[in-house]
């Protein structure tokens, strides 16, 4: 926790507040900021719920694997009962056979969940945050800078990335993070929102939204809602949000404004 209030938290609104004062300059922001955005993305990336649900299915996924090749035959069992009489002599044959058949149902069929103790969490995380944080460092970052009424959404899962579905092929998936044509949205206030991409560009601006171009939030928050976990965060009440309620997320749900 420490790190992420040093490195993060702590220099925000510095960040935040050097994106308005230079926001033409983007190369002036990169200058000074930009190992500071590597950091931020990768943390999103990683410190959140989404991610400890992926972390979490990926471990179970491999018991899964270490179970289905451990040759968990009836040889197997037999030997597991013999352990267990040897332990427990009083309880019946029958009672052990059942729970060994029920355990390797179970395993089979992923009727189980997986929670993953803090530390290890956390040792994951930042490794998998260094490999993320590689991964994009050698992407192209945009700033784009909402001038309407209309306002960024965040979540609970902030930074998305993607790749479109007419780019989706053999080598890349559609969430694939290395791929060439890889986009990346992460919003950071109501007003900003980073976009990253590897499409080179000679001269790096800030991108005002306007009335004419205001199709890109509604892009953005589209992509921001339905990759969401549990939690959605707006600064006002939108139609869309209420549709995407309506759609998406099962009742009863609370709908808050934050």
């Amino acid at each position: 926790e420490d790190f992420f209030e040093d490195e993060i938290e702590s220099k925000y609104s510095n960040f935040i507040n050097f994106i308005n004062d230079n926001f033409y300059n983007v190369t002036l922001i990169m200058e000074e900021y930009h190992e500071y955005i590597i950091k931020l993305i990768a943390t999103m990336l990683t410190r959140t719920l989404h991610s400890k649900f992926e972390i979490e299915e990926m471990y179970k996924v491999s018991m899964q694997v270490q179970h289905e090749f451990s040759e968990f035959d009836n040889d197997r069992k037999e030997i597991i009962l013999r352990e267990f009489k040897n332990k427990f002599p009083n309880v019946a044959d029958t009672d052990f056979k059942k729970a060994i058949n029920s355990y390797d149902e179970m395993i089979s069929k992923g009727d189980f969940e997986v929670s993953v103790p803090r530390n290890l969490f956390l040792k994951k995380m930042f490794k998998i945050m260094e490999i993320k944080g590689q991964i994009i460092s050698n992407m192209t970052i945009q700033i784009l800078r909402n001038k309407t009424k209309s306002f960024f959404i965040t979540s609970d899962n902030p930074a998305v990335y993607f790749v479109r579905e007419d780019k989706v092929n053999i080598r890349q998936g559609h969430k694939s993070l290395g791929g060439p044509d890889t986009q990346l949205y992460f919003p950071l206030s109501k007003d900003l929102c980073l976009f990253l991409s590897r499409k080179k560009r000679n001269v790096l601006v800030g991108l005002d939204i306007t009335h004419e171009n205001k199709k890109i939030i509604r892009e953005v928050n589209n992509i921001i809602s339905h990759n969401s976990k549990d939690f959605i965060y707006s600064p006002n009440q939108a139609s869309f949000l209420k549709k995407f309620t309506k759609q998406h997320i099962p009742y009863p749900y609370r709908f808050r404004i934050s």
